[in-house]
């Protein structure tokens, strides 16, 4: 998680994002081997992901801004100097800012859902959706996160519909 990412030292000879993802897959590596002893869910809850070099840029211009932790925490409590644990974020910020909003209790997977959404919504391929969303089936990616967005499924719907009305127009000649 990003939120508990360590950058003591940022090696000058390589960019941010490519010591970013190297960190990120170190860290997913330790924390593959805790859930293989925990009994992960499968290999693909531990695959690699892709860290895009812009939210490299934002994270690091984001660690400048921060205190300096000891343990060089990107995301650093200013009260402990230690990174934020998920719980009490979600419990206190996430699901009072999405009430405030009108959108009900919501919470960290919430934003799964929105991001499979997205992916949806700029034509990515069911495949890398689902190694993105790090999904052991495919039916995964798409019945539980497969709610298109109304827009994209006008269009789809719309693309058919004009397919077949010039088929029946043709056929009238």
């Amino acid at each position: 998680m990003i939120a508990g990412y360590m950058s003591t030292d940022i090696p000058g000879r390589k960019s941010f994002a490519s010591h970013m993802q190297g960190r990120l897959a170190e860290q997913t590596q330790t924390a593959a081997e805790k859930s293989a002893k925990a009994g992960a869910r499968s290999e693909y809850s531990e695959d690699d992901l892709p860290l895009d070099p812009d939210l490299g840029a934002v994270l690091l211009n984001w660690k400048r801004k921060c205190k300096q932790s000891e343990e060089g925490w990107v995301f650093p409590s200013s009260v402990t100097g230690r990174c934020y644990h998920a719980s009490p974020i979600q419990q206190d910020y996430i699901r009072p800012a999405g009430r405030k909003l009108g959108l009900g209790d919501i919470g960290w997977h919430t934003f799964r859902h929105t991001y499979r959404s997205w992916l949806d919504l700029v034509g990515t391929p069911i495949g890398v959706q689902q190694k993105l969303m790090r999904h052991a089936q495919i039916a995964t990616t798409m019945n539980v996160y497969g709610n298109a967005m109304m827009e994209s499924k006008r269009e789809a719907n719309s693309k058919v519909v004009q397919m077949a009305l010039r088929q029946e127009a043709r056929e009238a000649k």
